[in-house]
């Protein structure tokens, strides 16, 4: 499927993104910018002149104003006082982007679009600017991998709900309770999942021989299809190229120091960007950080690997989400004014956007560490954990989904 070809966590960003879509319906009132109340904190004199006047009292006009006249400044230092006011308003400067590049060594920044530093071309690198990072350059015709290892499907995906995620989700704040800002959507994105089999989410675990006690390998997340050609057998499956970067014969997703210990898979925490097809003009860019997975190995063998108990996890932050917001607002404006029947998630924005907000269940220091949102004590929420479950069927990779022929 074209939608996911580039989305390793298609059930964790894309539920992330299509919940706020789901959550709207052509009856849902969208809440407009000028039905926001503004609270009166008691600083601000909101009375109008004339509104402390009783009905049926007589007021006197100014001994030193004719009736219908504007009055003059008292004196020309009111009046100077005014124009500097008004100059100070006008040379105001506004504030200074502070760029971000956490995680990229290359490329520019998403925030300001500053540079985070240049590779070594002279001795082959090169930036891939999907990721920012500096890569040895590779010829993929040459260099695209022939061979994978044992793999499993992704068959099921579930939301847990407030009663599970404390105990099955990663703990992010370090108080020993799993963190899943999702948790309250739980029943809504679960009816959104359907055949998650089909989205063609596969983990290769790379060289991995003994499931029991591995030792440290590379976990790899990739996208298929089964293969449907001639001779094929059921859960024979062949890997879109798109699951890799190509200029460096890269896996896209990857989770490198994974280890199986007693049949317990765990992975280190993981950072990578996801681009997700919304239609066939817009993609949205989004990074996943932090991400880590678990699971129990049922069964590992020639016909691929049986895994029971997995929890994917990962930190979405509120910059990102908004960004996709804005982006896919901008879409239907264009749509619009070219006289395009506008996309179904248009419709939706407007309450996207009021839900997003309550999501935002973590604030992530300068540090690096999260620490749970609390508005009482001036802690915004910045970002938001998101876990799924999940368990995977046995596959076999077979090799690579042939090129489309070239239209003529």
């Amino acid at each position: 499927m074209k939608a996911f070809a580039r989305v390793f966590a298609v059930g964790l960003m894309t539920v992330a993104l299509a919940t706020f879509v789901a959550c709207g319906d052509d009856d849902t009132p969208t809440p407009q910018p000028d039905s926001v109340e503004t609270p009166d904190d008691g600083d601000t004199d909101t009375t109008e002149p004339g509104d402390d006047v009783k009905p049926g009292e007589d007021v006197d006009a100014r001994e030193d104003t004719d009736p219908g006249e504007e009055p003059e400044p008292d004196t020309k230092e009111d009046a100077d006082t005014e124009d500097d006011t008004d100059t100070d308003a006008d040379t105001e400067e506004p504030p200074e982007c502070v760029k971000d590049c956490e995680g990229r060594t290359c490329g520019v920044d998403p925030v300001c679009g500053e540079s985070c530093g240049t590779c070594d071309t002279e001795n082959g690198e090169i930036c891939v600017e999907l990721i920012g990072q500096c890569l040895e350059a590779k010829d993929w015709e040459t260099d695209k991998p022939t061979t994978w290892g044992k793999a499993g499907l992704l068959d099921s995906l579930l939301a847990p709900g407030a009663g599970d995620s404390p105990t099955v989700c990663f703990d992010y704040t370090g108080d020993g309770v799993g963190d899943n800002g999702l948790a309250d959507l739980a029943g809504l994105i679960n009816g959104n999942i359907k055949n998650p089999d089909e989205f063609g989410i596969i983990f290769d675990f790379e060289a991995v021989e003994d499931f029991k006690n591995s030792g440290e390998f590379v976990l790899v997340g990739l996208m298929g299809e089964p293969d449907t050609s001639e001779g094929a057998e059921a859960g024979d499956y062949l890997i879109k190229e798109d699951s890799y970067i190509k200029e460096a014969a890269l896996p896209l997703i990857a989770f490198k120091d994974s280890e199986i210990v007693n049949e317990e898979l765990t992975t280190p925490k993981s950072r990578f960007t996801l681009s997700i097809p919304i239609s066939d003009t817009v993609v949205i860019d989004a990074t996943l950080t932090d991400a880590q997975i678990k699971g129990t190995i049922v069964e590992a063998d020639d016909k691929g690997v049986k895994l029971e108990g997995g929890v994917l996890s990962g930190i979405l932050t509120k910059r990102d989400l908004e960004t996709a917001i804005d982006k896919l607002d901008a879409n239907c404006k264009a749509q619009e004014e070219a006289g395009l029947e506008k996309g179904k998630e248009c419709g939706f924005l407007g309450t996207a956007r009021s839900v997003m907000t309550g999501l935002f269940n973590l604030h992530k220091k300068a540090d690096g560490t999260y620490v749970p949102k609390n508005t009482d004590e001036g802690i915004e929420g910045n970002c938001v954990s998101a876990c799924l479950n999940f368990t995977l069927g046995k596959i076999v990779i077979k090799g690579f989904v042939p090129e489309e022929p070239a239209a003529e």
